[in-house]
């Protein structure tokens, strides 16, 4: 079963490097926060 992507890739503010999926640092804090919540194990998408 494929998972949606969460909204802070879908806006482009995160992007993959060879030490994995990173958050620009010019995102909005919004996007950061996601980032961080989704790095973590309890992250659930958000309709």
């Amino acid at each position: 079963m494929e998972q949606d992507e969460p909204k802070f890739m879908k806006e482009g503010y995160g992007y993959y490097t060879d030490d994995g999926l990173q958050i620009k640092d010019d995102a909005p804090q919004w996007a950061k926060d996601e980032y961080r919540k989704f790095m973590s194990d309890s992250y659930e998408i958000q309709e």
